[in-house]
This record gives C-alpha cells, structure tokens and sequence, in this order.
C-alpha cells in the first residue's frame, strides 16, 4: 500500500475520515482508500488505515452508503448538509465488495457496513471493538489478517480472538451468517437483537482455538463467564438450522423476550435450551416462549 507492491509509479491516494464537531471539522487520525479488485471484476477494495477507530456510518434515508453520502459520524441532521466526508455514489458504493482494515486499527464503526455490498471483511490483530458494525450488513465472511486458507469459509464469523470485545456485538439483520466463532472471555451480549433474523444460523461456538463447533446447536457453553444475554436475541430467526441453544451456568440472567417478540407468535429457530445445572429464571422464560429446558451434562 506504500507502493512497493505496486512498482515505483503507483500512489495510494488516502482519504481522512472526517468529523464535525462544534461546527468544525476535524480530521480522524484514521483513513481510506479504494482500490481496483485484481481480477478485473470492475469491483473495488477498500482498505481502511491508520491509528484508532474507523468513522460510523448512518443508515438512515438518503445518508446509507449506497445512496451516496459516505460515512457519517455525526448527528443525522448535520451530517445531511454537512459531512466533510467524501462523497461515494451509488455505482461506487454497490462495487465495495472486499474491505480490509491494516494494522492499527482498533475499533470498527457503528453500522459501518449497513446496506452496503460488502462480501468479506479483514480485520488486524490490533482490533479491539467490533461494535455494531454489522447489523443491517451484506458481509458473508469474516476473518483476521493471516488466518490459513483452510479456516476461511463463505458465512464464517472468525472472532475467536481474546482481545476482541463481544459485548458491543450486533448481527441484526444480516442474513448471510452461517457460523460465528466467538472467544471464551466475554460476560454478557447485551445489544437488542443481537442475532435478530439470522434465518441461515447454523452453528455458534466459543473457544481459544480453530476448530468448527457442531452443527444445529448455538454453543455459548465455553464461554464459561457469560451472565447475560439481552433483549430479543434470537427472535425472527424461523427455519435457521440451528435449534438448540447451549448456555454455560454462569447465564442466569436472559431476556424474557428472548425468543419472542413482544408477546407475539414465536418466530424462534430454538426449541430446546441445555444447561448443566437448572436455573429457575431461565426455565421460567423458556417455559413461557414454549421452549424445552433440559439439564445434564452435554459434552
């Protein structure tokens, strides 16, 4: 990207991410550039650089990335008249397919993904924060930079890394996930939504190591220090392959929505939850959303 790979006549032009505040605009100390896919697909990589955190999107009306406003990272109402930001078109945005993030980076963007047509994402080792970044998203695959071949799956979510904060997560809304692969050390998965119409949901597994958790079952059982799981999680997600759902005994605490939305018709894929020792609350709120509450040991 320093023109190296590129012979001596090749310039990476990078543009700053921008903000306003106080009516002024600042410039991030992080930046893009956009670059032509080498198969000549007529499609585009963009690669995000720099130190910190990459600017969040707004997906609301005209300001989704696709209908030309690029990324936002004020207040709605500013940014419509205001972003410094440059501007991305439809034609360009809907030919981001592959995005990747270079070291340094260490937090992604709210919705910085939403309604754009981005197929994989590369993340840094140096990523601390996945945030929201990708409700409302097209991206298919997911994986750190350096990861082998053969770990590398069209709907795989590889986020198995310690350093990585869970906690702020959010898929809602992407329909392309299969499989997630989270790490052992998170607490609680608090956003709403959290895995909100993920119908093609096959698996979720937590450990340190590569490995492919098993098929039809949502296995949060490693992450032996979860507490929590929050509102609406798994709610319109009918006709996932996955339907049991594994927690580990620390989870004492999960939504009475969890697996039905506001009192009504239960559009949840689960139909049994596994736990090793019976926790009252939680059998309260399975027994009320129909689902089957088992104990035992499941290994």
């Amino acid at each position: 990207l320093d023109g190296n790979a590129f012979g001596n006549t090749f310039t990476a032009v990078e543009i700053p991410f921008c903000t306003i505040e106080n009516g002024n605009t600042v410039t991030r100390a992080t930046n893009f550039t956009l670059l032509h896919d080498t198969n000549n697909s007529g499609n585009y990589v963009i690669v995000f650089r720099g130190v910190g955190d990459i600017t969040g999107c707004s997906i609301w009306g005209s300001t989704r990335m696709q209908y030309g406003t690029g990324w936002l990272s004020t207040s709605y109402y500013d940014a419509v008249t205001k972003s410094p930001n440059p501007i991305f078109t439809a034609e360009t945005a809907n030919k981001i397919v592959y995005a990747i993030a270079d070291h340094g980076i260490t937090k992604l963007g709210g919705q910085m993904f939403a309604n754009t047509k981005i197929e994989t994402f590369v993340y840094p080792e140096t990523l601390e924060n996945i945030n929201n970044s990708f409700s409302n998203a097209y991206v298919k695959t997911v994986f750190r930079a350096g990861t082998s071949k053969d770990y590398i799956e069209d709907g795989l979510y590889d986020l198995h890394y310690e350093n990585l904060k869970i906690e702020g997560m959010s898929l809602n809304g992407n329909n392309n996930v299969k499989k997630i692969h989270l790490p052992t050390n998170f607490k609680s998965i608090t956003s709403y939504g959290v895995f909100n119409q993920l119908t093609k949901l096959e698996r979720i597994w937590c450990s340190d190591t590569f490995d492919t958790g098993t098929a039809g079952i949502l296995d949060f059982s490693g992450a032996t220090e979860l507490a929590s799981i929050g509102t609406e999680a798994f709610i319109n997600t009918a006709g996932a392959p996955a339907k049991t759902l594994r927690l580990p005994d620390s989870c004492t605490n999960i939504s009475s929505d969890i697996f039905v939305q506001n009192g009504q018709e239960n559009k949840c894929s689960i139909t049994r939850v596994e736990q090793v020792t019976r926790n009252d609350s939680v059998a309260a709120v399975c027994e009320a959303g129909g689902i089957e509450y088992v104990n035992g040991n499941f290994n």
